[in-house]
């Protein structure tokens, strides 16, 4: 893996972290959100809302189901509406969606739409 891997990866692990909040995800990194915007151009990371999910869903997949709890009750509503339709509209895609099958996942999920 080069370094310019590694970058791309980090940065994409800190937008999960996030929920791809731009401004938090910037602080993090220690750059300003006009390098962070630079630097998705360099990466070829394309900030739409399909890449958001994307990316989300497979840092949820790494996540044990406590964590998703705490994480995705950190996201903002349109971003978590967001990654739940794009999570049911690809429910047979198992790339993205392993853990959607899961019920206490449902349940969640459940609890997160009620709010």
């Amino acid at each position: 893996m080069t370094l310019f891997d590694l970058e791309r990866e980090h940065i994409l692990n800190t937008l999960v972290t996030t929920g791809w909040r731009m401004e938090e995800t910037a602080n993090s990194l220690g750059v300003s959100t006009s390098t962070l915007k630079a630097k998705l151009k360099i990466h070829n990371i394309p900030y739409t809302d399909e890449e958001k999910c994307k990316t989300i869903i497979a840092g949820i997949n790494r996540m044990k189901l406590s964590a998703i709890r705490v994480f995705l009750s950190s996201m903002n509503t349109k971003t978590l509406r967001e990654v739940l339709e794009f999570a049911e509209s690809n429910y047979d895609n198992r790339t993205y969606c392993t853990f959607f099958k899961h019920k206490p996942f449902l349940l969640l999920v459940d609890e997160l739409k009620a709010r």
